[in-house]
């Protein structure tokens, strides 16, 4: 098996010797917990998904949105 794959569970693997949680799999935790909990300033209730579906979490705050603006030359 390669390395840096994901297997159908979701785990991100690495090596038989290595079988712990990896970071690799931390960008999809926190983009849910964003959809679910919102961002800073956020006022939508559950803002990443249909209004229309029946979403339950519990102990998330609200993430820090981050925007990326590129360097212009001035």
């Amino acid at each position: 098996m390669e390395e840096n794959t994901y297997l159908k569970n979701g785990h991100n693997y690495q090596t038989e010797r290595l079988r712990i949680y990896l970071p690799g799999n931390g960008g999809l935790l926190t983009t849910v917990a964003m959809m679910c909990a919102g961002f800073e300033g956020n006022q939508t209730e559950n803002p990443g998904f249909p209004k229309d579906w029946n979403v339950k979490w519990e102990n998330l705050k609200p993430g820090v949105l981050m925007v990326f603006r590129p360097k212009t030359n001035l």
